[in-house]
């Protein structure tokens, strides 16, 4: 495409990371990831957040801390998206106490949850039979 003097855009980037990750081949994932850090344009939160749901899916969940940490040391600012798509990667992979201290601090952060993020993550403690260590502490003595 470069070659042609055609330049990506950010759906563009999008689409081609998402289908790296449908495939998963992380590797060329986050050489997209990459080759927008230097080249431009900025990526978005929907970059990082395909990134993160893909890691999560490989139960990578380490890797999808990182990615999630990194998205705001390179200027962005966790939205609800992003926040949710590191929710549920917790509720994935059996982390139910962290997905409900991030969801709280999604809250703390003035990201006023939609009813889709409530259920989001109930449905995702729920399906995985996740037993929280402290209930009844933030939202849900609310």
């Amino acid at each position: 495409m470069q070659n042609e003097g055609i330049v990506p855009n950010l759906e563009t980037y999008l689409i081609m990371v998402n289908e790296y990750c449908k495939q998963e081949d992380l590797a060329s994932a986050f050489g997209i990831l990459d080759q927008m850090k230097e080249m431009g344009p900025k990526p978005n939160v929907a970059i990082y957040a395909c990134i993160i749901a893909c890691l999560s899916k490989q139960r990578r969940i380490s890797e999808a801390e990182t990615v999630f940490h990194m998205m705001h040391r390179d200027g962005l600012d966790h939205d609800e998206v992003a926040y949710m798509t590191m929710i549920k990667a917790y509720t994935r992979n059996g982390r139910g106490d962290k997905a409900l201290n991030l969801f709280e601090k999604m809250i703390e952060n003035a990201i006023q949850p939609s009813s889709y993020s409530y259920t989001a993550l109930l449905s995702g403690l729920v399906k995985r039979k996740i037993r929280l260590k402290n209930v009844g502490r933030g939202f849900c003595s609310k």
